[in-house]
Protein backbone atom coordinates (compact mmCIF):
# COMPACT_ATOMS: atom_id res chain seq x y z
CA UNK A 1 0.00 0.00 0.00
CA UNK A 2 1.36 3.41 -0.96
CA UNK A 3 0.85 6.36 1.35
CA UNK A 4 1.56 10.03 0.75
CA UNK A 5 1.98 12.95 3.16
CA UNK A 6 0.72 15.80 0.96
CA UNK A 7 -1.48 16.29 -2.08
CA UNK A 8 -0.84 18.66 -4.96
CA UNK A 9 -3.37 21.50 -5.01
CA UNK A 10 -3.77 21.20 -8.79
CA UNK A 11 -5.49 17.81 -8.48
CA UNK A 12 -9.29 18.38 -8.38
CA UNK A 13 -11.44 17.20 -5.49
CA UNK A 14 -14.39 15.07 -6.59
CA UNK A 15 -17.67 14.33 -4.84
CA UNK A 16 -19.03 10.94 -3.94
CA UNK A 17 -22.59 9.76 -4.30
CA UNK A 18 -22.73 7.35 -1.36
CA UNK A 19 -20.57 5.38 1.08
CA UNK A 20 -21.79 2.00 2.36
CA UNK A 21 -20.11 0.18 5.26
CA UNK A 22 -20.16 -3.43 6.34
CA UNK A 23 -20.83 -4.15 9.14
CA UNK A 24 -23.33 -1.37 9.83
CA UNK A 25 -22.16 -0.97 13.41
CA UNK A 26 -18.46 -0.17 13.34
CA UNK A 27 -16.21 -0.55 16.38
CA UNK A 28 -12.49 -0.15 16.89
CA UNK A 29 -10.57 -3.24 15.93
CA UNK A 30 -13.27 -4.53 13.57
CA UNK A 31 -12.56 -5.52 9.99
CA UNK A 32 -14.61 -3.09 7.93
CA UNK A 33 -15.46 -2.89 4.24
CA UNK A 34 -16.56 0.33 2.55
CA UNK A 35 -17.98 0.81 -0.95
CA UNK A 36 -17.81 4.41 -2.20
CA UNK A 37 -19.77 5.34 -5.31
CA UNK A 38 -18.51 8.38 -7.21
CA UNK A 39 -20.61 11.02 -8.94
CA UNK A 40 -18.11 11.31 -11.80
CA UNK A 41 -16.64 8.78 -14.20
CA UNK A 42 -13.15 7.54 -13.48
CA UNK A 43 -10.18 7.51 -15.82
CA UNK A 44 -9.23 3.91 -16.54
CA UNK A 45 -5.55 4.72 -17.09
CA UNK A 46 -4.91 7.26 -14.33
CA UNK A 47 -7.22 6.12 -11.55
CA UNK A 48 -6.07 2.50 -11.42
CA UNK A 49 -3.15 3.77 -9.27
CA UNK A 50 -4.91 4.59 -6.00
CA UNK A 51 -3.64 5.28 -2.47
CA UNK A 52 -4.66 6.85 0.86
CA UNK A 53 -3.23 9.50 3.11
CA UNK A 54 -1.39 8.13 6.10
CA UNK A 55 -3.64 8.26 9.15
CA UNK A 56 -2.87 6.74 12.55
CA UNK A 57 -6.58 6.25 13.25
CA UNK A 58 -6.90 3.57 10.54
CA UNK A 59 -5.07 0.56 9.22
CA UNK A 60 -5.84 0.41 5.50
CA UNK A 61 -5.65 -3.28 4.62
CA UNK A 62 -6.49 -2.87 0.93
CA UNK A 63 -7.95 -0.36 -1.50
CA UNK A 64 -9.13 -1.03 -5.04
CA UNK A 65 -10.76 0.88 -7.87
CA UNK A 66 -13.68 -0.81 -9.64
CA UNK A 67 -13.56 1.05 -12.96
CA UNK A 68 -16.61 -0.72 -14.40
CA UNK A 69 -18.81 0.70 -11.64
CA UNK A 70 -16.93 3.91 -10.74
CA UNK A 71 -16.50 2.64 -7.19
CA UNK A 72 -13.71 2.74 -4.65
CA UNK A 73 -13.51 -0.28 -2.36
CA UNK A 74 -11.64 -0.05 0.96
CA UNK A 75 -10.89 -2.70 3.58
CA UNK A 76 -9.71 -1.16 6.87
CA UNK A 77 -9.50 -1.44 10.68
CA UNK A 78 -10.43 1.66 12.74
CA UNK A 79 -8.59 2.45 16.03
CA UNK A 80 -9.89 5.84 17.11
CA UNK A 81 -13.62 6.11 17.98
CA UNK A 82 -13.38 9.91 17.77
CA UNK A 83 -12.41 9.88 14.11
CA UNK A 84 -15.28 11.11 11.90
CA UNK A 85 -13.81 10.73 8.38
CA UNK A 86 -11.88 8.16 6.42
CA UNK A 87 -8.36 9.05 5.28
CA UNK A 88 -8.11 11.18 2.14
CA UNK A 89 -7.95 9.13 -1.05
CA UNK A 90 -5.86 10.08 -4.06
CA UNK A 91 -5.80 8.72 -7.61
CA UNK A 92 -4.00 9.86 -10.72
CA UNK A 93 -6.68 12.39 -11.61
CA UNK A 94 -8.57 13.39 -8.45
CA UNK A 95 -8.68 13.57 -4.66
CA UNK A 96 -11.57 12.25 -2.53
CA UNK A 97 -11.98 13.57 1.03
CA UNK A 98 -14.41 14.05 3.90
CA UNK A 99 -15.94 10.58 3.66
CA UNK A 100 -17.95 10.26 6.89
CA UNK A 101 -17.54 7.20 9.07
CA UNK A 102 -19.29 6.54 12.42
CA UNK A 103 -17.32 4.50 14.95
CA UNK A 104 -19.68 3.59 17.77
CA UNK A 105 -17.34 2.18 20.36
CA UNK A 106 -14.64 -0.29 21.27
CA UNK A 107 -14.63 -3.98 20.40
CA UNK A 108 -14.45 -6.12 23.51
CA UNK A 109 -12.37 -9.23 24.09
CA UNK A 110 -14.13 -12.37 22.91
CA UNK A 111 -16.36 -10.59 20.43
CA UNK A 112 -16.77 -12.33 17.09
CA UNK A 113 -17.31 -10.12 14.10
CA UNK A 114 -17.74 -11.59 10.61
CA UNK A 115 -15.09 -10.62 8.10
CA UNK A 116 -16.12 -8.02 5.54
CA UNK A 117 -16.80 -9.20 2.00
CA UNK A 118 -13.77 -10.06 -0.07
CA UNK A 119 -12.92 -9.21 -3.66
CA UNK A 120 -15.55 -11.68 -4.93
CA UNK A 121 -18.20 -9.03 -4.17
CA UNK A 122 -16.56 -6.46 -6.38
CA UNK A 123 -19.02 -5.78 -9.25
CA UNK A 124 -16.25 -6.03 -11.80
CA UNK A 125 -15.35 -9.47 -10.44
CA UNK A 126 -18.98 -10.58 -10.57
CA UNK A 127 -19.10 -9.40 -14.15
CA UNK A 128 -15.97 -11.40 -14.94
CA UNK A 129 -17.33 -14.61 -13.42
CA UNK A 130 -20.66 -13.96 -15.11
CA UNK A 131 -18.79 -13.78 -18.39
CA UNK A 132 -16.99 -17.05 -17.56
CA UNK A 133 -20.35 -18.66 -16.80
CA UNK A 134 -21.69 -17.45 -20.15
CA UNK A 135 -18.63 -18.86 -21.96
CA UNK A 136 -19.02 -22.20 -20.14
CA UNK A 137 -22.75 -22.40 -20.93
CA UNK A 138 -22.18 -21.46 -24.55
CA UNK A 139 -19.40 -24.08 -24.82
CA UNK A 140 -21.72 -26.77 -23.46
CA UNK A 141 -24.38 -25.64 -25.95
CA UNK A 142 -21.88 -25.88 -28.84
CA UNK A 143 -20.62 -29.30 -27.71
CA UNK A 144 -24.20 -30.61 -27.46
CA UNK A 145 -25.14 -29.48 -30.97
CA UNK A 146 -21.80 -30.64 -32.36
CA UNK A 147 -22.44 -34.13 -30.97
CA UNK A 148 -26.05 -34.09 -32.17
CA UNK A 149 -25.56 -32.75 -35.69
CA UNK A 150 -21.95 -33.63 -36.53
CA UNK A 151 -20.33 -36.19 -34.24
CA UNK A 152 -23.14 -38.75 -34.20
CA UNK A 153 -23.69 -38.70 -38.00
CA UNK A 154 -19.94 -38.89 -38.59
CA UNK A 155 -19.58 -41.69 -36.06
CA UNK A 156 -22.55 -43.50 -37.60
CA UNK A 157 -21.08 -43.04 -41.06
CA UNK A 158 -17.72 -44.43 -39.99
CA UNK A 159 -19.46 -47.34 -38.27
CA UNK A 160 -21.44 -48.10 -41.44
CA UNK A 161 -18.27 -47.92 -43.51
CA UNK A 162 -16.42 -50.34 -41.22
CA UNK A 163 -19.41 -52.69 -41.19
CA UNK A 164 -19.54 -52.61 -45.00
CA UNK A 165 -15.84 -53.47 -45.19
CA UNK A 166 -16.40 -56.43 -42.85
CA UNK A 167 -19.42 -57.64 -44.86
CA UNK A 168 -17.45 -57.51 -48.11
CA UNK A 169 -14.64 -59.45 -46.46
CA UNK A 170 -17.05 -62.19 -45.34
CA UNK A 171 -18.78 -62.28 -48.75
CA UNK A 172 -15.42 -62.58 -50.48
CA UNK A 173 -14.54 -65.53 -48.22
CA UNK A 174 -17.85 -67.23 -49.15
CA UNK A 175 -17.24 -66.71 -52.86
CA UNK A 176 -13.78 -68.29 -52.65
CA UNK A 177 -14.69 -71.04 -50.17
CA UNK A 178 -14.29 -73.78 -52.76
CA UNK A 179 -10.49 -73.24 -52.65
CA UNK A 180 -10.51 -74.63 -49.11
CA UNK A 181 -12.30 -77.84 -50.05
CA UNK A 182 -9.17 -79.80 -50.95
CA UNK A 183 -7.31 -78.49 -47.87
CA UNK A 184 -9.77 -79.32 -45.09
CA UNK A 185 -11.86 -82.24 -43.93
CA UNK A 186 -15.53 -82.28 -45.09
CA UNK A 187 -16.90 -81.67 -41.58
CA UNK A 188 -14.56 -78.72 -40.98
CA UNK A 189 -15.37 -77.32 -44.43
CA UNK A 190 -19.13 -77.47 -43.79
CA UNK A 191 -18.75 -75.82 -40.39
CA UNK A 192 -16.69 -73.07 -42.01
CA UNK A 193 -19.17 -72.26 -44.78
CA UNK A 194 -22.13 -72.49 -42.37
CA UNK A 195 -20.46 -69.98 -40.00
CA UNK A 196 -19.53 -67.55 -42.80
CA UNK A 197 -23.05 -67.64 -44.25
CA UNK A 198 -24.66 -66.87 -40.87
CA UNK A 199 -22.19 -64.05 -40.19
CA UNK A 200 -22.90 -62.51 -43.57
CA UNK A 201 -26.70 -62.66 -43.15
CA UNK A 202 -26.62 -61.23 -39.62
CA UNK A 203 -24.47 -58.23 -40.60
CA UNK A 204 -26.05 -57.55 -43.99
CA UNK A 205 -29.65 -57.84 -42.80
CA UNK A 206 -28.98 -56.49 -39.28
CA UNK A 207 -31.01 -59.37 -37.84
CA UNK A 208 -30.14 -62.40 -35.64
CA UNK A 209 -29.02 -65.39 -37.70
CA UNK A 210 -26.10 -66.91 -35.77
CA UNK A 211 -28.38 -68.82 -33.37
CA UNK A 212 -30.79 -70.13 -36.05
CA UNK A 213 -30.98 -73.70 -37.32
CA UNK A 214 -30.65 -74.54 -41.02
CA UNK A 215 -34.43 -74.72 -41.49
CA UNK A 216 -34.93 -71.44 -39.62
CA UNK A 217 -32.37 -69.67 -41.82
CA UNK A 218 -34.14 -70.63 -45.04
CA UNK A 219 -37.60 -69.86 -43.60
CA UNK A 220 -36.49 -66.44 -42.34
CA UNK A 221 -34.95 -65.46 -45.68
CA UNK A 222 -38.19 -66.52 -47.38
CA UNK A 223 -40.23 -64.52 -44.85
CA UNK A 224 -38.06 -61.44 -45.48
CA UNK A 225 -38.59 -61.97 -49.22
CA UNK A 226 -34.88 -62.19 -49.87
CA UNK A 227 -35.11 -65.48 -51.80
CA UNK A 228 -37.83 -67.32 -53.72
CA UNK A 229 -39.64 -70.42 -52.39
CA UNK A 230 -37.64 -72.58 -54.81
CA UNK A 231 -34.37 -71.07 -53.61
CA UNK A 232 -35.50 -71.52 -50.00
CA UNK A 233 -36.21 -75.21 -50.58
CA UNK A 234 -32.85 -75.74 -52.29
CA UNK A 235 -31.01 -73.88 -49.52
CA UNK A 236 -32.79 -75.81 -46.77
CA UNK A 237 -31.90 -79.11 -48.44
CA UNK A 238 -28.24 -78.11 -48.82
CA UNK A 239 -27.97 -76.91 -45.23
CA UNK A 240 -29.49 -80.18 -43.99
CA UNK A 241 -26.78 -82.07 -45.87
CA UNK A 242 -24.19 -79.72 -44.38
CA UNK A 243 -25.49 -80.44 -40.87
CA UNK A 244 -25.32 -84.18 -41.50
CA UNK A 245 -21.69 -83.90 -42.60
CA UNK A 246 -20.79 -81.49 -39.78
CA UNK A 247 -22.23 -83.59 -36.98
CA UNK A 248 -21.35 -87.04 -38.29
CA UNK A 249 -18.07 -88.51 -37.08
CA UNK A 250 -16.52 -89.43 -40.36
CA UNK A 251 -14.29 -87.45 -42.68
CA UNK A 252 -15.52 -88.69 -46.02
CA UNK A 253 -18.36 -87.23 -48.04
CA UNK A 254 -19.42 -87.28 -51.63
CA UNK A 255 -17.82 -84.44 -53.56
CA UNK A 256 -21.08 -83.65 -55.38
CA UNK A 257 -22.78 -83.10 -51.99
CA UNK A 258 -20.10 -80.62 -50.92
CA UNK A 259 -20.37 -78.80 -54.26
CA UNK A 260 -24.19 -78.65 -53.88
CA UNK A 261 -23.81 -77.05 -50.45
CA UNK A 262 -21.24 -74.56 -51.70
CA UNK A 263 -23.24 -73.53 -54.78
CA UNK A 264 -26.46 -73.18 -52.78
CA UNK A 265 -24.89 -71.00 -50.07
CA UNK A 266 -23.05 -68.79 -52.58
CA UNK A 267 -26.22 -68.40 -54.66
CA UNK A 268 -28.28 -67.41 -51.60
CA UNK A 269 -25.64 -64.91 -50.48
CA UNK A 270 -25.44 -63.36 -53.96
CA UNK A 271 -29.24 -63.07 -54.11
CA UNK A 272 -29.36 -61.29 -50.76
CA UNK A 273 -26.51 -58.99 -51.84
CA UNK A 274 -28.20 -58.08 -55.13
CA UNK A 275 -31.43 -57.31 -53.31
CA UNK A 276 -29.55 -55.02 -50.91
CA UNK A 277 -27.74 -53.18 -53.74
CA UNK A 278 -31.00 -52.78 -55.66
CA UNK A 279 -32.69 -51.12 -52.64
CA UNK A 280 -29.60 -49.00 -51.98
CA UNK A 281 -29.67 -47.55 -55.50
CA UNK A 282 -33.42 -46.91 -55.40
Amino acid sequence: MLFFPLFIDAIPVVKFESAEFEPDKIRTGDNVFCRIRLEENADAEKDADISTEKNSSFEIKDIKFNLSGDEILIWFIPFNPLEKHLPVIKTGSFVLENIPVEIRGYAEAGDTVPDPPGPMLIPGTRLFFGFLFFILSFSIFLIYYFIRFFYKPVKSGIGDMLREVEIKKILSAIRSIDKELSLTAPGVFCSRINSLFKQYLEKRLASPFLSLTSAEIADKLLLLKKITPAEAGNLKKSLYISDRIRFSKYDSAARNEIILITDSVISAAETVEKDFRKKEVS
